[in-house]
């Protein structure tokens, strides 16, 4: 029985019913792209092998695509369908089922068939710079992947050919839109990327071998990487064997001048290798970096020509600039390591590594001695950090859309990155979060899910961290143990996030049911045992850590409270109408306050006023608020992105009768500037004002008269939106936070 097929096209699939009746190898392509699942989600792409392009089915699609190319011009829809058979039948999958020699395949493109001829643009943001020496089929292979990859940035390509022998490199100039230079001498692969560098016209030069395959993305990450923040300097690609395992996620520099590449012969989609951070240099097989720092540097330095060390020296000389170097793993390449030169065991290449690793040490002796650890700790070593390497362990990663607990832990992240930590991140559960997890790791966090890697990864990482946050009385139980085994040296936080027993208590107190006041009881007991166990606890506002302190006198507690960023306003009050509440329904304290809102508070607010609208966000929500609509009450459910709700409401309501901690719900809704009416429970611990920044009343009377007199008053609904946001941002903004996070981690 014949293996499935991967079809994109009717085209695409007659063609390969085509390969499939001619040749084995043929199959083999495709079939590989069913036993890969995960390498084919990366589309990584190959080009044929020498066996199948020589094969009758070989000439048999080279002839129809021949054809097909005249009647389907460039700029057709007729072209986009060819291009799409094309890449079904060329460009899918990663086809490599055993182990061979990169000599045991040599590419054969035709350079009339590299799709989409290159343009030359007048004003290019990138220069990709691939210098050639010897077969030029590999640089054609090279040249093919860029034509057929979808990436945004508008390039021109400076191939430059090294006097290959023969003249091979002769059949380059049949390439119809690359900058072809061809060296009338052969001068090395340094000197030959200094020549070309010199005549490029792009703001940022990437620096390519012409033994790699790119992969779609691979040059708009590396050009988002430098915009997203100017004090990168340089930033390589994940590089990967063409037999799929990981070639290089970063390199790192020991103190003796001898490197390691991150990561080699591993799974490239381990969690380790998943997230961009700065590193101690990465290969110029795929390295961008800004033009003008290139200029100011002075290129590659020529004592290390031919080859060898000069990357790694001129990420040496960016650091030395006053700018850092990093890996991006949304940039992907394919690299046949050692096509120029020979593999590791070439007597050439030693030769040149050993003279030229002297030079380097030579001329880095003091950072290599400053700042580059021994021979040891690859893990450890990985990561360039200024202040060393924080743990978080936490239910889950932040679900900013989803709970206000989530905010707060995402902007400690952030601000532990912006201080100069390295922060690793581990969430105990991982179900449906994936895009969670690529915003985290979009930051430089590194993300591991599951529980099963927590004690592993702190016995790998426990000499170097500086600090372990156990998030929640559940990760506390469980870890705290292993903490102290292996991170002795560790300041171990816990951070309660809200204290369970006092949420609990208030909840006995409002419904005085026993099971509340037994969960109570318990959780006091848990909490304040795990309390002692940790260096610091930390809470969430100065009312919490004054119950604390009056339970345990002798506790270190610290307030890291909501964080805020400041939002856009919005409109105008007129161009504003109704209320909004906001709220997890799994989170009883929620689910309560918006029952006793609809039956006790809001009838009131709309004999008053009776075009007033209620809209109810939030996810979780039972089925007694899930069937509730009507000319009054707008129920969204759980809505990504809240910003244009907030921006057409006038009002926010917190009416919470129990509960811990601050309330993120509040902080938000003042963020962008609305005003908000709550109970004295809402506004815990924000040293709000009431009357001034915020309206806070306690029995539904006083609550709908607050929201009626707002909505009918333009003055008053301005200031308590102007004094709102200006206190939110004094208290609970990124940069109290930061002060905070700084005091307490590196001050402390």
């Amino acid at each position: 029985m014949s293996k499935p097929m991967l079809r994109r096209s009717t085209l695409g699939a007659r063609l390969a019913a085509l390969a499939e009746g001619y040749h084995d190898d043929a199959r083999e392509l495709f079939y590989e792209l069913r036993k890969r699942p995960q390498i084919f989600e990366r589309e990584i792409k190959f080009t044929v092998s020498a066996n199948v392009s020589e094969s009758l089915t070989g000439r048999v699609v080279k002839l129809l695509f021949g054809v097909v190319f005249r009647l389907a011009p460039l700029g057709t829809h007729r072209r986009k369908i060819v291009i799409e058979a094309r890449n079904t039948l060329f460009h899918r999958g990663h086809p490599q089922p055993r182990r061979r020699d990169s000599n045991d395949v040599k590419f054969r493109v035709d350079p009339a068939h590299i799709l989409f001829p290159f343009s030359r643009p007048e004003n290019p943001r990138v220069s990709i710079i691939i210098p050639s020496y010897g077969d030029a089929q590999v640089t054609l292979n090279c040249l093919a992947s860029i034509s057929a990859a979808r990436d945004c940035t508008t390039f021109e390509i400076i191939v430059i050919d090294d006097c290959s022998p023969e003249n091979s490199g002769d059949i380059l100039q049949d390439v119809a839109g690359i900058h072809l230079i061809q060296n009338r001498e052969n001068i090395g692969f340094l000197l030959s990327v200094n020549t070309a560098a010199a005549l490029a016209r792009g703001e940022i030069l990437v620096l390519l071998n012409n033994d790699v395959t790119v992969i779609d993305g691979w040059l708009d990450h590396l050009v988002a990487t430098l915009d997203a923040d100017t004090s990168v300097g340089a930033v390589g690609s994940k590089l990967l064997f063409p037999n799929g395992k990981l070639q290089e996620a970063g390199s790192l520099i020991y103190r003796d001048g001898s490197g390691a590449n991150y990561g080699k012969w591993e799974d490239p989609t381990d969690d380790k290798y998943e997230f961009p951070r700065e590193v101690d240099y990465c290969s110029a097989a795929s390295l961008a970096i800004r033009r003008s720092l290139w200029e100011q540097i002075g290129g590659f330095d020529a004592r290390y020509a031919p080859a060898y060390y000069e990357d790694t020296d001129l990420c040496f000389s960016i650091r030395a600039a006053g700018f850092s170097v990093w890996y991006q793993p949304l940039s992907v390449v394919v690299h046949a390591e050692g096509g120029s030169y020979g593999t590791d065991e070439s007597p050439r290449k030693q030769q040149l590594m050993a003279a030229n690793r002297e030079s380097f040490l030579s001329k880095w002796s003091s950072a290599l001695a400053a700042a580059h650890p021994p021979v040891d700790g690859v893990r450890r070593a990985s990561w360039r950090s200024l202040r060393g390497r924080i743990l978080i362990v936490d239910h889950q990663v932040p679900t900013c859309d989803r709970d206000a607990g989530s905010v707060r832990m995402w902007e400690i992240t952030r601000i532990l990155r912006e201080l100069g930590f390295a922060v690793t991140f581990i969430a105990m559960t991982y179900g449906g979060t994936s895009e969670y997890i690529k915003q985290l790791r979009a930051t430089g966090v590194e993300v591991i899910c599951g529980s099963a890697n927590t004690r592993k990864v702190l016995s790998e990482l426990g000499p170097e961290l500086v600090a372990v946050v156990l998030s929640r009385p559940s990760q506390m139980w469980s870890f705290a143990r292993y903490v102290r085994e292996f991170a002795p040296s560790a300041h171990l936080f816990y951070d309660t996030v809200d204290l369970h027993f006092l949420r609990e208590q208030r909840h006995f107190e409002l419904e005085h049911n026993p099971a509340h006041l037994r969960a109570s009881q318990f959780m006091r007991v848990v909490e304040l045992g795990l309390a002692e166990m940790a260096d610091t606890t930390i809470v969430v506002s100065n009312d919490e850590r004054n119950l604390l302190n009056d339970l345990l006198p002798e506790l270190s507690v610290a307030v890291i409270s909501t964080i805020h960023r400041e939002r856009d306003l919005g409109p105008i009050r007129s161009e504003r109408d109704g209320l909004m509440f906001v709220g997890n329904f799994h989170h009883p304290p929620n689910l309560d306050a918006m029952r006793w809102f609809i039956s006790e508070i809001f009838p009131l607010v709309t004999a008053a006023l009776p075009q007033t609208i209620l809209r109810i966000i939030g996810s979780g929500m039972p089925a007694d608020l899930a069937v509730l609509s009507g000319p009054n009450i707008e129920n969204l459910g759980w809505v990504k992105d809240l910003t244009p709700v907030y921006h057409r409401t006038a009002i926010a309501v917190a009416p919470l009768r129990f509960g811990a901690g601050v309330k993120g719900k509040i902080g938000e809704a003042l963020s962008y500037g609305i005003p908000v009416v709550s109970t004295g429970v809402g506004v815990e611990g924000m040293h709000l004002h009431d009357g001034v920044d915020i309206c806070v009343r306690e029995n539904p009377a006083s609550f709908a008269a607050a929201i009626v007199n707002i909505l009918s008053d333009d003055a008053e609904w301005n200031a308590l939106a102007v004094n709102g946001r200006r206190a939110i941002h004094e208290m609970l903004g990124v940069e109290p936070a930061k002060r905070r996070l700084e005091q307490l981690l590196i001050h402390n």
